[in-house]
């Protein structure tokens, strides 16, 4: 997991086929760049490709970053 303010990039990502997808078209793909903005009541939000993004704990760690 990134702390606030970290970065990394998207290595690999785990999950059901239609859960990789889903984040496929949120931006999140190998090699895309990923900034933990904040965390807000267990929610993460992040920013890839210069747009932000919220997501829960479980989808999030479904993503493997290269830190």
């Amino acid at each position: 997991m990134l702390q606030r303010g970290e970065s990394g990039v998207v290595k690999s990502i785990h999950g059901k086929p239609k859960d990789i997808h889903h984040l496929a078209d949120l931006g999140l793909v190998v090699g895309a760049t990923v900034k933990a903005v904040n965390e807000v009541a267990g929610n993460l939000i992040i920013e890839v490709k210069g747009s932000r993004l919220a997501m829960n704990k479980v989808m999030a760690n479904r993503i493997i970053l290269e830190v």
